[in-house]
């Protein structure tokens, strides 16, 4: 298991992780800085635990927003699947009973 010390809004945070991730928890740490900078720039210091869930929950926010177009591209795709395989067992059932009469 690696350490890595994380700074956000002036604050050390020493965090465990896989080794090799360090760089990519530097990386996230350094986007969270970069919200909790945006926050204090509007809001002003408002306790550091407020800080960074405020950061969390924008960074989630802005996720949820990219992943949209994405969830129903996919989602259009796993329908179509379904019709297809749906009217693949009607064509079978279909093709049965002809071959019966």
């Amino acid at each position: 298991m690696s350490e890595v010390n994380l700074h956000i809004n002036g604050t050390d945070y020493e965090i465990a992780c896989e080794p090799g991730q360090e760089d990519r928890l530097l990386e996230l740490a350094g986007r969270i800085d970069i919200k909790v900078s945006e926050i204090t720039a509007t809001s002003g210091q408002v306790g550091q635990s407020r800080l960074v869930l405020m950061a969390a929950l924008m960074l989630i926010d802005e996720i949820e927003e990219a992943r949209g177009p994405l969830q129903a591209e996919n989602s259009v795709e796993q329908a179509q699947e379904y019709v297809t395989s749906v009217f693949e067992q009607m064509t079978d059932r279909i093709n049965r009973i002809t071959d019966s009469l």
